[in-house]
């Protein structure tokens, strides 16, 4: 066992301090080399071939498991008061307020954005910006043109955008920005990638 050290001796006295007595123990592997500190104990110790595997399996009780099952399928009790925090109740509200069906009777509910909408910040200028990499990119590759402007109208047919009015470009909106994702070799060649997580100028999203 590694006991405390006491001196710490240079490479250039190790071979001073060693005489030219050795023992060789346990077939060679382990080696008593004298020296005038007395002797050291060098060389490799047979390691053990055997291995021990042990497994431990937990199984939770019967009981228990049924009683979990039975609380997840049950309906809620409505004599007991259920606390809802202030964002669930204004979710809520706001839901029951702002909600509507369209023709197809799909539901449409508005964003919930924060009365203070100057908070947002400005996301045009970076919007742009990227928009016109993108269009010199499509410049480029006119089959990429091709299919990207495909999509874009596939966008606007089932309803996921719209074209903005002149009027509310100078309002406090938030753009998000694009790319594409263009493999040629592939059945869906493009594939476009909104970037909902890039920030504005104060630092959202």
């Amino acid at each position: 066992m590694p006991g405390q050290k006491d001196i710490l001796i240079g490479s250039e006295l190790f071979f001073e301090i060693l005489k030219p007595e050795q023992h060789y123990l346990q077939e060679g592997n382990v080696i008593l080399q004298n020296t005038k500190f007395g002797y050291l104990v060098t060389g490799t110790l047979p390691q053990s071939q055997q291995q021990a595997n042990c497994c431990l399996i937990s199984e939770p009780s019967l009981d228990i498991t049924v009683k979990k099952f039975f609380e997840l399928e049950s309906l809620p009790d409505d004599s007991k008061e259920i606390t809802k925090s202030e964002e669930e109740i204004y979710c809520e509200e706001h839901f029951v307020s702002t909600y509507k069906r369209d023709k197809t009777g799909r539901f449409i509910v508005r964003l919930p954005i924060k009365e203070n909408a100057e908070t947002l910040g400005y996301s045009k200028e970076n919007a742009i910006k990227r928009l016109k990499g993108i269009w010199e990119k499509l410049n480029k590759n006119n089959t990429m043109g091709t299919v990207y402007k495909e999509f874009m109208n596939e966008y606007e047919l089932l309803g996921h955008m719209e074209e903005i009015k002149n009027e509310t470009l100078d309002k406090i909106n938030y753009y998000i920005p694009h790319h594409s994702v263009y493999k040629p070799k592939t059945s869906t060649p493009l594939r476009v990638v909104f970037d909902a997580s890039a920030k504005t100028t104060s630092g959202f999203f």
